[in-house]
């Protein structure tokens, strides 16, 4: 497993709590067995990775919402009649008192991937920041490597060069840039550089 290596760095306990409704279709009830294989996996990594599934009372639905897990509708096909049911499939992982939800429904592929990054953003000591700098004459939108890259960095955007702290940033990005740079945006850049 890939991801081993991540959940053996775990220091904290780290527990998960799973969500899933207890009458779920049939084609449903696979994603829930596959989901608790891969969480003892994790388990067997590490003695501070702990899971459990959230009991089905009376209090299920508004602990579920409480802790971000969304219900949704599936269509559900039994005896030739379709119907919609409202479930819940989700787990909320916790770490040192921060936490990240993942929504389960119509994830099969990439869930490892998808928890393995949940844990590490949670587990990591220091988030590293990405300085998107802003030069030059033309303004480029950055919405994507925002969404992209904020999953893991903290980021800073319209960074400019002619005041650049180097202590701001761990990685600067330089994108597009058409033009000129002023005088003071190269020395800035050149500082930066030339201090690490």
């Amino acid at each position: 497993m890939a991801s081993s290596t991540t959940i053996e760095k775990i220091e904290d306990p780290l527990t998960i709590d799973l969500y899933f409704s207890d009458d779920l279709p049939g084609q449903l009830q696979n994603n829930k067995r596959f989901v608790q294989d891969l969480l003892e996996e994790y388990s067997a990594y590490s003695s501070n990775v702990s899971f459990y599934f959230v009991k089905n009372d009376e209090n299920f639905r508004s602990k579920a919402q409480a802790d971000g897990i969304q219900a949704q509708d599936v269509q559900v096909i039994d005896n030739d009649e379709i119907s919609f049911k409202t479930i819940f499939m989700g787990m909320k992982i916790r770490y040192n008192g921060k936490s990240e939800v993942l929504q389960l429904l119509g994830v099969n592929t990439g869930l490892e991937y998808m928890l393995t990054k949940s844990i590490k953003k949670l587990t990591q000591d220091k988030q590293a920041t990405i300085g998107i700098a802003k030069a030059g004459t033309k303004e480029y939108k950055m919405e994507n490597l925002n969404t992209i890259l904020g999953e893991r960095y903290s980021i800073k955007n319209n960074i400019t060069l002619d005041v650049l702290q180097s202590s701001e940033t761990d990685l600067l990005i330089l994108n597009g840039i058409e033009g000129n740079l002023s005088s003071e945006e190269t020395t800035g850049l050149l500082d930066y550089i030339n201090n690490g």
